[in-house]
Formats: structure tokens, sequence, C-alpha cells
């Protein structure tokens, strides 16, 4: 892209009107000569609306054809897109109304709302001739609102100018690298300025963009890659360490070595990740971009071609800059090094114009035209930037500044800790007031080594001085951990009680762990697990289910090899079904038409069960759908499972031997009716 001619996004794109595909979604694909029809016929229903230059117009994003058009058109009359999430929260919907004072609000769905005019995507015509009044679209024309929680309250709109948004473009499309001949998957949500950019990106090259709804669907992105060809991929590394626990190495080997890049955002991919994905897929780029919705992608780096800087954040482009931010000089430091530490500081026409009517914040977020961020970062010799945590997450014990993060990264190389969580607590008997802590996930038995560890590979003040193991980590939906909750956790604060609750916290923190260490768990341990499972609630208190436990590893892989071969003939599902040295089978009547929900609750309790002994589980059905096979049934037979049985659950039971799967939980699922 020439980035000295400053270009509308919805020019760009409609004025390419080839039979190339342009998108492709799970119902239908569009032609850049369609995509442009589709945009002009949306544009000219919208104008009959009364939607003119300027305009606010909401939209709740979906990962279909009409949406990107939709989406354009919106554009090509002048008006300003506000994007927001499919299931936005009616509060927060009527907050953005409310602060962008938007016109009208385009949804998927057919709800109306009282408090803005609200029509439906699919109510519009997109086969009409109609033309519309075509709007000059200038370069410091604002075009887009990008939705942002922050850290607290409700959403501002960063807004961008067409200037800031081809800006951001141009980066995207030269520091990762994007082709005319790229067919690009997307399986991010379009109303984040990362899923955005990159649909923004692929079109304005004239490549084909795949939408895809969700990231933690591997059978999709698999289907997806092989039956379009992708070339390209952008995706976030918390999904990825999702299916590398569920699917495998040999998955994502065979999967996404088919890419030829793949852009990781929305937060730096952890080092061992990194090295982990650089051996996996030797001919992949692999690229981390640093983005905000403040600024699209700014800062670059293909850690697959840069052995040496595995570890960096990446570097600006040439057009742009970057720099750091002394907080308590109020200047920018030139100095090199760890020991140069401050804010990251970025400057160029990616940067937004500010926060849409919140004079304070926008004032807070500059300083001498610079935009500065939360993150912490030092530089190195060559101009790379190095993460070393959120500005608030760093913890200030006598003037020491600590990043947990820094901590937890030295924790976890430890073999027998698995994840963990650095935190400051109170402590009137301590000379500084308060001590250094850490919350671990492993084994239990090795606190006291896991101490003295630290204490040789960090300064005195950054090792913690107390070590406690817990059932899970709390993390986010992104992956990131839920550092709000870590005080609870550790028993000195309260976080509206429920953290100190042990069955509540073991609820909120077990995670489905695939992975096992060959260590057999004592038979007691097991037999309270089972105990918890048959003591679950029963339909009509029926009691038709009966629990089979495997102790034998030798007959656990004799039953994993002949229903991998069963479920492979048969087509079904054969997911996640890794070695393990104990397994629980749950089977109920058939006839019972609650079968499956005592399953569900047994598995549950047993699930919870084990999570309060620090051990790992998931629930598996691989047998739910061929139980009834002549080789299954043959073992079911073996195993004293009753014919008139189907087996609901399978559930491996042991110590864990990975980190657990971040939990992706789905918003806005929750409505209370008073």
């Amino acid at each position: 892209m020439n980035n000295e001619i400053i270009r509308p996004f919805p020019e760009i794109v409609t004025e390419n009107t080839s039979e190339k595909t342009a998108l492709i979604d799970k119902k239908r694909s569009m032609t850049y000569r369609q995509l442009g029809a589709a945009v002009k016929a949306y544009a000219a229903f919208l104008a009959g609306e009364g939607v003119k230059k300027g305009d606010r117009v909401i939209l709740t994003a979906f990962s279909e054809c009409a949406y990107v058009a939709v989406f354009m058109a919106v554009q090509s009359l002048g008006a300003v897109t506000v994007p927001v999430e499919r299931a936005v929260r009616e509060d927060t919907l009527t907050h953005l109304v409310q602060l962008s004072d938007a016109k009208l609000l385009l949804t998927a769905g057919k709800k109306k709302y009282p408090f803005v005019k609200t029509i439906s995507v699919s109510e519009i015509p997109a086969d009409t001739d109609a033309d519309y009044p075509h709007v000059q679209l200038s370069a410091d024309m604002v075009c887009e609102f990008v939705v942002t929680s922050g850290t607290t309250g409700m959403p501002k709109c960063a807004y961008h100018t067409n200037r800031n948004i081809f800006a951001n473009t141009v980066n995207t499309c030269e520091g990762v690298g994007i082709r005319e001949d790229d067919v690009i998957l997307i399986p991010l949500p379009l109303n984040h300025s990362f899923g955005l950019r990159v649909l923004r990106s692929a079109l304005c090259m004239g490549a084909t963009a795949v939408l895809q709804n969700g990231t933690l669907f591997p059978k999709e992105i698999k289907n997806n890659i092989e039956k379009y060809s992708c070339t390209g991929l952008a995706y976030i590394s918390s999904a990825m360490e999702s299916i590398l626990a569920t699917e495998g190495e040999q998955f994502v080997r065979e999967v996404f070595g088919k890419l030829r890049f793949i852009e990781f955002s929305a937060g730096a991919v952890p080092g061992n990740i990194r090295k982990q994905l650089t051996q996996l897929l030797p001919g992949v780029d692999i690229h981390n971009t640093w983005g905000s919705s403040e600024t699209g992608g700014s800062i670059f780096i293909d850690f697959s071609r840069t052995p040496a800087k595995v570890e960096a954040l990446g570097r600006p482009r040439d057009d742009s800059q970057a720099g750091i931010y002394d907080e308590k000089t109020g200047s920018m430091l030139t100095g090199r090094g760890r020991e140069n530490i401050g804010r990251l500081a970025l400057r160029g026409d990616m940067v937004m114009q500010g926060y849409w009517n919140d004079t304070e914040k926008t004032n807070a977020a500059f300083n001498d035209g610079w935009l500065l961020t939360n993150d912490l970062v030092w530089r190195d010799d060559d101009g790379y930037y190095y993460m070393i945590g959120r500005g608030d997450d760093i913890i200030n014990i006598a003037g020491e500044k600590i990043a947990p993060q820094e901590v937890e990264a030295a924790a976890n190389q430890l073999p027998y800790i698995y994840d963990s969580a650095c935190l400051a607590v109170k402590d009137a008997s301590h000379s500084l007031g308060m001590k250094l802590v850490l919350l671990a996930r492993g084994d239990e038995t090795k606190g006291e080594e896991a101490l003295k560890a630290l204490h040789s590979t960090l300064n005195r003040l950054k090792a913690p001085e107390e070590i406690k193991f817990v059932a899970n980590i709390p993390r986010n939906s992104m992956g990131k951990i839920n550092r709000k909750e870590l005080p609870s956790l550790w028993g000195t604060g309260s976080s509206g009680g429920s953290a100190e609750n042990a069955v509540i916290n073991t609820i909120m923190t077990r995670r489905s762990i695939r992975n096992f260490t060959d260590v057999q768990v004592p038979e007691d341990m097991i037999k309270v697990i089972v105990e918890a499972g048959r003591y679950a609630p029963s339909g009509r208190n029926s009691q038709t289910r009966q629990f089979t436990v495997i102790r034998s590893v030798k007959e656990i892989e004799h039953l994993r090899s002949v229903t991998g071969a069963v479920a492979g003939r048969e087509k079904t599902s054969f997911n996640g079904f890794n070695p393990c040295s104990t397994l629980i089978l749950i089977s109920n009547e058939r006839r019972n038409k609650d079968g499956i929900q005592d399953a569900a609750c047994a598995a549950e309790n047993i699930m919870l069960a084990a999570a309060s002994m620090s051990l790992g589980s998931v629930w598996l059905n691989p047998l739910m759908n061929i139980s009834d096979q002549p080789e299954i049934r043959e073992i079911l037979d073996s195993y004293g499972i009753p014919k008139g049985h189907i087996v609901w659950a399978v559930i491996p039971v042991g110590y864990p031997d990975s980190t657990p799967v971040p939990v992706i939980s789905k918003e806005n699922v929750v409505r209370y009716i008073d």
C-alpha cells in the first residue's frame, strides 16, 4: 500500500470490482464486485433512513459478509461506525447511545430498543440499484469509534479519523507482510480493534478474508484452513495454548503448519509458547503485534525469524515512533537497558484523536503529543522493546518496584510448579509492613524447595517469602491472571466473600486438565472422589447410573486405542483422550430420560472433588455415540457395564502435567428478572 496517499477504507475496497473472492463466512461468499454492490445497496437504504455525514451508528458485530458490507456502507455515507459485541448488555448499550449520541442501532437480531432507533441488518435489501448521496470522505473526518472498557467503569470510545485508520492499515499490511494472494482466517470478534484491523488490511490489499465466529473451535479452524487453503491466521495466544493442551502438538503441526503466517495480538505471546511454536512450525512466520484500541497495531516482531529477540515485544515501523516515558521526571528516557524502565509511549498517524466526550481522560492519555500506555517497558540497543508488566500490576515494597510477571516467570520455570501468581500482602509483624508471596498450582510437597530456588535466582526483595498451593490460578477470558481475586485467594482480603469459601473457590477456579504425569493417584483419594460423584443429584432419585474405575494403565491404553479406531471409523469425537493413570466411566440406563443429566451432575462432583485435592480432570464423551459398536460393547461387557447402559462421561483423573487451559467465559449470559 502507498502510505503517502491517504484513502478512506470503503473507497479502497469498493473500487475493486473484480470477481476475486473478498469474503467467506459460514453461509456464503462474496466477490469484490458483489461486496461493492452490497455496500452501495446498504448505503442507499441507510441514507433513506436519514443517516448522514457525522452521524454515529452503533452496530452489533457478527462474523458474516453482511456485517462487513453494512459497516462499510455506514462509513461510505460519512457517518461514524461504533461496533459493539453481539451480546452487548443493555445497560452498556444505553451508556454508549448516550455517550455517542447515536442516531441508529444496526443489529444482527430482531430485538428493538426503546432508547434508540433499531434496524435488523437482515431487514435491509442488499440487491437494490438505488443510488445515494456520495460524500467526500476527507482524511481528517472522524469515521470510527473503537469501544474500550479500560480497567474500570463503563466503556469509553477511542475515536479515529480516516487518516488514523489508513495508517493503522498500512502498519498491519507492512508489519505483518499481508499480500494480495493471501487467504486469511479471522476467527475474532469484528468489534475489537484486532479483528477489524486485520479484516481491513486483507480487503485493502485485495486478499480474501475467511470469517469464523470464535477462536476455540479447532475442528472448524482445521476445516476452514484446509477447505479454503488459508495462508494466514489472526489469533490470540490463550486460544493457541488451549488448542495445544486439548488437541496436542501433532494437531498444531499438521493444521497450522499449512499457513504462511500467524499474527498474534491482544496480549504478548508467552516466551515458552513462542519457543514451542517456533519448533513446531519451522516454515511459518509467527508474528506478535502489540496493539490497542487507541493505536491499532503499533509494535511488531516476527519472532520465528528473530530467535535472539524471542522474548521481545518488538519495535515500531519506520513511520511510527515509540518511546519510554518516565513518570518521575515527566520526560522521555533516552537510555537503553533494563535499568531504564517506563511507560510505553507512541506517536504517529495511527494514534487516536482522543476519547469521545471525555476531555479529562483524553488529556490524561497524552503528554506532549505522545500517547502514554499503561505498559511498562525497556528498550535494547537494537530498538526492540521488552514488556515488564502493566503499570497497575506493579508491586511497590520499600521503594522497590516489582513486576509480578518476572517472579511468576521464574516460578513457572520450576518443574514442580505448573502455574503461579505473585502478590504483596499486608503483614504488621514484617519490618516493611508487607511481604511478597506466591500462589502456586503444583506439587505441595515442594514448597520449601521452591522458595529456596527463587531466592537463589531473584534478588532479595523480589523473592517471595511464602508460598501457598491452590487448585488453580484465577484467569480472565483472555487467559490473563485476574489479580483482583488474588488477595482473597491468599486469605487476606475479600471479593464478596466467595473466594473465602473453599467450595465456591474450587468451583470458580477449576479448569480442565488433559495432560497428566504418570504418577498414580492413591486409591483412597480416588475412592473419596468417586463417592462425591455417587452423592450427586439424580432425577426422580432413580440412581440408575454406574461408576467404573479403571486403574490399570495397560487397560486404559487398550480402551483408548480401540475407542480411537472406532471413533475414526464412525466419524465421532475423540478429542483430548490422552494417556492417564486413572479413568472413571459414568454410564446410565438408556431408558432413563434423565440419564445424561444424572451423569453430568456426577461428573461435576467428581471433577470438583479432584480439583479440591489439587488433582486434574476433564469430562470427555468419546463413548457417548459408540457404546453399542461391537468392539466397544465387548470391552464394556468385560467391565460389567450393563448392555442397557450408555457411557455418557469418561473422566481421566491425575496429577496435572500442564498449565490449565484458560477459561474463555462467554459474557452477558445472565439475566435477572426482578
